[in-house]
C-alpha cells in the first residue's frame, strides 16, 4: 500500500505563490484537486482579511492556522488513501527490464512489428495496465478481443500473428487448443509466444491440473535452482501443449513467490532425456537468447518423409524401404545432415506417377495426398508449385524454373537421296583410301606389272594375282588383303544402311508443327492452365487438341505401341523416356522437341503449419547457394544422356569416322610390322649362307687332296652318264632306222634320220641330264 503525501510550505507574503505551487505538484503527480483543497483556499483568503483587524493577536493567530493547516492535511491524505487502490511500484523496473530485454534481443527498435496482445478475463486490472502500458510505450499493440476492463480495443488486418503476448492469472486458464480455433487462420507456428503468468498457484491449483507426486525432480530441469511455488510438471504441460499446436518458440514470465519477482522459462522439445523423453525445461538467464534458434540441432528427432520412385530424382531400394540417388534424395540427406534429424522413410510399391490416394470427400489425388491425410510431414518429391497452391499445405521458397517440353514420335516419309554425297564422301573416307596408294608406290619399286590395276584389284576383290617367294612379300601382301577386306565391307554396309533406313523424317520440333500434326497433346496436372489462358493464337490452337493427363507412363506407353500422342514433363524425365524407347523395340521413334511448351517453378510441400519450415527454407537457399542444384541437375543429365548414346538407335546415319576403322587400321599396322621383321630375317639369312659358302671355298682351298678327290669322283660320274646315253643313244638310233626302213619309202629323203641329226639330239640329252 502506498501513500500520496503533499507537503505545503509557508511563505509570508507570498500567499498566491504557495497555491499555485501545490496545484503544479498535483497536476505533475496526477493528484486530483479535492473540494477540501478548494475549500483550504477560500479559507486562507478569509484569513487574511481577519488578520488585519486582529494584528495584535498575530503569533496566537498563526499557531492556529497551523493546527488547522495541519488538520486538514490529514483529512486530505485519509480521504486520498480511503479507496480500493493496488499499486505495484515493487514491479514497474522488473517488468520493464523483461520488456526491454525482448525488445533489444528481437529487434522490436529497427522494425516496429506490431504486438498482438490477449487477456484472460480473470486477470487483474493492474497487472494488465502495467503490462500492457509498459508494451505500449515501446512497440505498437493491438488487443486480440475486448477486455471486461477495457471496452475499445482495435483489430488488425493482418494475414498471420507474429508476436502475441498473452497474460493469464494462472496456467489453468490457458487452453492451446481453444485459443487456437478462436483465433482461426492468423494462428501462426513460427510466431514468438511470450505467456505471463501474474497469480500464484496454490497447491490445490496444482493437484487439480497435474497430480505434483508425478511432476519431474526441478533439479533435473533447470540450470539455477530457483525455489519457484510453480510445479514443473505443470509448466511441462504447458509447453508440451503448444508444441502439440506446431508452437517452439513459446516463452513463461511466470512470478516467482519466493523471491517476489517473474521468471523467464523456455522449453526445448528436441533434446533428449531420461526414459526415451524427450523435452527440457530451463530458467533463461539475463545474457541468455530468449527465443533460441532450436531447430539448429533436432537431436536425432524423427520426421516422417514420404518419397516415391520417380528416376532421375529419387532412386529408392527394390523393396522401397531405402533411398539410393537422386536429385531430391541429394537435398533430403543434405537437409538431414545439417539439420541432426531422423529420416521416417514412407514410400510404397507404386511409382510417383502411379501413387495415388482417395480423399474424404472422394476426391483423387497424387503424392500430396499423405500430406492432406497427415501421414507424413515432408514429401520428398519435389512438386510445381501449381499443383499446390490451391491446397491447404505449405512449400518451401520455388527454389529452381524449369521448362517442360514435348515427346513426339517420329514417323519416316521417304529417301533422302542427298545422304550418300552428305555421308559418304567426307574427309575421313579420303583418309581411309590414303593407304592404297602407299600399296601402288610398293608395287611399283617391286616392278610390278601394272601396279594400279593390281591396286584396284585389290580394292575390289581382295587378291593378288602374283605373289613372289619371298616371305615378307607374302605377309605385306596378306596384310593388304585383309585390311582391303574390313575397309570394303564397313563401307558396305553404311552404304546398305544407309539405303535401306530412312534418314528423311517427319520431325516435329516447333509448336506450329506440334498444332499442324494430327498428335494429341497429353499435359499433366495444372499443365493446361497456362497453355489455355495464353493469348498467343498459337497456344489457344493447342489447347484445343490438349488433354490432361496425371499419369505420364501412361502416355509414354500409347507413345510407344501408338504413336498418336505427345507427352509433355521436364527435360530430365523426357530424356529418360527417350532411353526406354531405345532399349524396347518399338514401331515408332520419339525425339523431344527444341521448342518449349511453358515454364514452372520446382519446390519442395510440408504439411500445414510445419514449426520446421523457416529452418527448412534457411537450408534449401544455403545449397541452391552452394551449387548442390547444379551438380545434381549435372550428374543426373549426364547419366541420362550416357545411357541415351548407349543405346542410341538414331535412324539417320552418321559420317563413318576412323575410329570407326580401327581395328582394320590396327590389322594392317601389325601385318606390316610382322612382314618387316621377316624381311630383316631373310636378310640375315641370305648374308648367313653366303658367309657359308665363302668359308666352305676357304676350306677347299687349304685342303687340295680332298679337292683333287671330289673332282675326280665328279669326272667319273660325268663320263658315266656320258657312256650311258652313248648306249642308249645307240640303241635309240637302230630303233628309229629300222622304223624308217620300214614304213617310209626312199624317196623322202626329208624324213630320213641322218648321223648329224641324231648326234646333235644326243647332245641335247646330254646336255639336260649333265
Amino acid at each position: 500500500m502506498a501513500y500520496d503525501i503533499i507537503f505545503f510550505c509557508y511563505i509570508r507574503n507570498s500567499m498566491d505563490y504557495r497555491y499555485t505551487l501545490i496545484e503544479k505538484y498535483c497536476f505533475d503527480q496526477n493528484i486530483r484537486i479535492l473540494d477540501d483543497y478548494l475549500w483550504l483556499k477560500k479559507y486562507e483568503i478569509l484569513h487574511r482579511i481577519v488578520l488585519r483587524f486582529t494584528l495584535p493577536f498575530q503569533y496566537f493567530t498563526t499557531i492556529a492556522m497551523w493546527w488547522c493547516k495541519l488538520c486538514l492535511l490529514i483529512l486530505l491524505v485519509m480521504y486520498k488513501t480511503s479507496g480500493n487502490r493496488h499499486f505495484l511500484p515493487n514491479y514497474v523496473y522488473e517488468i520493464d527490464s523483461l520488456i526491454n530485454i525482448q525488445m533489444h534481443q528481437e529487434g522490436y527498435q529497427n522494425d516496429y512489428p506490431i504486438v498482438h496482445v490477449f487477456a484472460h478475463k480473470e486477470v487483474h486490472l493492474e497487472w494488465f495496465n502495467l503490462i500492457l502500458s509498459t508494451y505500449s510505450k515501446k512497440v505498437p499493440i493491438v488487443l486480440f478481443e475486448p477486455n471486461q476492463q477495457v471496452t475499445k480495443f482495435s483489430s488488425s488486418n493482418r494475414i498471420k500473428f507474429h508476436y502475441v503476448v498473452a497474460i493469464f492469472k494462472s496456467p489453468s486458464d490457458v487452453n492451446v487448443a481453444r485459443w487456437k480455433i478462436k483465433i482461426g487462420n492468423m494462428w501462426n507456428v513460427h510466431s514468438k509466444f511470450i505467456i505471463w503468468i501474474t497469480g500464484e498457484i496454490t497447491q490445490q491449483q496444482i493437484n487439480h491440473k497435474t497430480d505434483i507426486s508425478q511432476g519431474i525432480n526441478i533439479s533435473n530441469y533447470f540450470k539455477k535452482r530457483h525455489s519457484l511455488t510453480l510445479a514443473v510438471g505443470l509448466i511441462e504441460n504447458l509447453f508440451k501443449d503448444y508444441w502439440s499446436a506446431g508452437a517452439a518458440n513459446v516463452i513463461l514470465v511466470v512470478f516467482n513467490n519466493t523471491r517476489q519477482g517473474f521468471d523467464t522459462i523456455n522449453y526445448n522439445p528436441f533434446v533428449p532425456m531420461a526414459n526415451q523423453q524427450r523435452g527440457q525445461v530451463c530458467v533463461v538467464e539475463n545474457n541468455e537468447p530468449l527465443f533460441p534458434d532450436k531447430f539448429i540441432n533436432l537431436y536425432g528427432y524423427p520426421i516422417t518423409v514420404s518419397m516415391f520412385h520417380k528416376p532421375p530424382y529419387v532412386q529408392l531400394t527394390d523393396n522401397h524401404t531405402g533411398i539410393i540417388a537422386g536429385e531430391d534424395v541429394e537435398f533430403i540427406n543434405s537437409l538431414r545432415k545439417r539439420m541432426n534429424f531422423t529420416l521416417v522413410l514412407k514410400s510404397d510399391a507404386s511409382t510417383a506417377a502411379n501413387y495415388g490416394i482417395i480423399l474424404p470427400n472422394g476426391e483423387s489425388v497424387g503424392l500430396i495426398g499423405d500430406l492432406l491425410l497427415n501421414r507424413s510431414d515432408m514429401l520428398g518429391n519435389s512438386r510445381y508449385l501449381d499443383t499446390i497452391l490451391n491446397r491447404k499445405l505449405d512449400f518451401l521458397y520455388p527454389y529452381d524454373s524449369g521448362t517442360y517440353y514435348a515427346v513426339v514420335p517420329r514417323r519416316p516419309t521417304g529417301l533422302n537421296h542427298q545422304v550418300i554425297g552428305q555421308h559418304w564422301f567426307s574427309g575421313n573416307t579420303v583418309m581411309c583410301l590414303l593407304p592404297f596408294p602407299i600399296l601402288t608406290l610398293y608395287l611399283y619399286l617391286r616392278n610390278e606389272r601394272n601396279p594400279i590395276l593390281v591396286s584396284w584389284n585389290l580394292v575390289l576383290y581382295q587378291r593378288f594375282l602374283r605373289i613372289g617367294p619371298q616371305n615378307h612379300d607374302r605377309i605385306i601382301r596378306f596384310t593388304w588383303i585383309v585390311f582391303a577386306l574390313l575397309i570394303t565391307c564397313g563401307f558396305e554396309s553404311r552404304l546398305i544402311k544407309i539405303l535401306t533406313s530412312p534418314s528423311e523424317s517427319n520431325e516435329i520440333s516447333i509448336l506450329e508443327d506440334l498444332v499442324e500434326s494430327n498428335l494429341t497433346l497429353m499435359v499433366g496436372d495444372k499443365m493446361f492452365e497456362p497453355i489455355n489462358d495464353s493469348t498467343v493464337l498459337l497456344m489457344k490452337k493447342l489447347a484445343k487438341k490438349t488433354k490432361t493427363n496425371l499419369n505420364f507412363s501412361i502416355c509414354s506407353e500409347r507413345l510407344l505401341n501408338r504413336g498418336d500422342v505427345a507427352c509433355a514433363s521436364d527435360k530430365l524425365s523426357a530424356l529418360l523416356t527417350l532411353t526406354t524407347f531405345s532399349s524396347v523395340k518399338s514401331n515408332y521413334q520419339a525425339l523431344l522437341m527444341k521448342e518449349e511448351l511453358g515454364n514452372f517453378w520446382k519446390t519442395y510441400v510440408v504439411k500445414y503449419d510445419l514449426p520446421y519450415l523457416t529452418r527448412f527454407d534457411i537450408l534449401l537457399r544455403r545449397l541452391i547457394e552452394s551449387g548442390i542444384k547444379v551438380r545434381a541437375s549435372k550428374n543426373s543429365t549426364n547419366l541420362i544422356e550416357t545411357l541415351l548414346r548407349k543405346k542410341e538407335t538414331n535412324s539417320s546415319p552418321d559420317t563413318i569416322k576412323i575410329r570407326h576403322l580401327s581395328y582394320a587400321f590396327g590389322m594392317c599396322f601389325a601385318g606390316l610390322c610382322m612382314s618387316l621383321l621377316v624381311f630383316l630375317r631373310e636378310i640375315y639369312t641370305e648374308r648367313q649362307t653366303r658367309k657359308d659358302s665363302h668359308e666352305a671355298r676357304t676350306r677347299n682351298n687349304l685342303f687340295p687332296y680332298a679337292s683333287f678327290k671330289s673332282a675326280t669322283y665328279l669326272l667319273f660320274n660325268k663320263l658315266q652318264v656320258i657312256n650311258d646315253s652313248a648306249d642308249i643313244g645307240f640303241s635309240e638310233f637302230c630303233a628309229a632306222s629300222q622304223r624308217n626302213v620300214l614304213t617310209k619309202p626312199q624317196s623322202s629323203a626329208t624324213n630320213v634320220i641322218t648321223p648329224r641329226l641324231y648326234l646333235a639330239g644326243l647332245r641335247h640329252k646330254l646336255l639336260h641330264r649333265a
